[in-house]
């Protein structure tokens, strides 16, 4: 996955982590990663086996998205824009 040409990001999902580092880290982060097309990188993940918490959805508030947990258990949003629902489009200044 890559972000925006000005900030490329790598992310690998081969574990790096021994079990007792794995286990003795509690998370607590969330990443949000803004990607092009949302089914395409969905599809490239799913046959990895990875640990959804979401599988993909379109969302009101204007974003297509999965949560998944990343291998010390942090969680990573990977989401594409997409039109927000009419009931949200008021409280959003363009």
């Amino acid at each position: 996955m890559e972000g925006n040409e000005n900030a490329p990001l790598f992310l690998s999902f081969q574990g790096s982590y021994n079990e007792e580092e794995k286990a003795s880290f509690t998370g607590g982060v969330t990443l949000n990663l803004m990607v092009e097309d949302v089914d395409a990188c969905y599809n490239q993940i799913k046959p990895s086996g990875v640990q959804f918490i979401e599988e993909i959805a379109d969302h009101e508030w204007g974003d297509r998205a999965f949560r998944l947990y990343d291998p010390i258990g942090n969680v990573l949003y990977v989401y594409s824009e997409r039109e927000l629902d009419e009931k949200y489009k008021s409280a959003v200044k363009e």
